[in-house]
């Protein structure tokens, strides 16, 4: 009797620990937008210049990935579902600043202003935590062409606790991360400065 409780207890154990660690070989992550504070819309006031969001270029150094839990020896690679980062975050952008009242309209031709954006990074590591990062530079072009305000840094982190591998704790830390880059260029005196300033030619 004490052997079987004594080796009930031990596989127990094993299966704690064994149950600690991730054993997927890769996670796919949808990419919704899901801000803990609810996101930028209604906080900024802004110019009704018309703006044009460009494509956004992807300059990630891996674009094929969006994160790795590193709580194994083997890092476990993270990756976008269906949606790739640009586009993701390009819709989002566009949202925001629709909902701060920014006039954003659907082709270059009808801009006054055209906002280009580089996305540098976009990232999240995983360990005992999730620590998300997302970086874009951004450039504001009048109608012409001519470049009205350039290397715009638009940072953004994010960290929280969460169960190992959570799709959920992913979308969370990339929504405020992204959230609080976004956040970061409607407070910046030189895009909000650019996009204001005339209609341009």
């Amino acid at each position: 009797m004490k052997r079987s409780l004594l080796s009930a207890a031990v596989l127990a154990f094993l299966a704690t620990i064994i149950g600690c660690h991730p054993t997927a070989s890769f996670l796919n992550v949808p990419l919704t937008y899901s801000p803990s504070n609810g996101g930028n819309g209604g906080s900024f006031t802004l110019p009704n210049t018309k703006v044009y969001v460009a494509q956004i270029v992807d300059q990630r150094s891996n674009t094929t990935e969006i994160g790795e839990n590193h709580q194994n020896e083997k890092p476990i690679p993270i990756y976008a579902e269906d949606t790739k980062p640009p586009e993701f975050l390009r819709k989002v952008m566009i949202e925001d600043f629709r909902n701060d009242g920014l006039n954003v309209v659907d082709s270059a031709d009808d801009a006054d202003r055209v906002v280009n954006i580089t996305l540098q990074r976009f990232w999240v590591t995983e360990t005992d935590t999730y620590d998300a990062q997302v970086t874009l530079i951004v450039q504001v072009t009048d109608k012409s062409g001519n470049v009205l305000a350039s290397n715009m840094v638009a940072r953004g982190e994010s960290s929280t606790f969460g169960r190992t591998l959570s799709p959920e704790n992913y979308q969370q830390v990339l929504s405020d991360a992204t959230d609080q880059a976004i956040s970061y260029l409607l407070k910046n005196e030189d895009f909000l400065k650019a996009i204001s300033a005339g209609k341009g030619e």
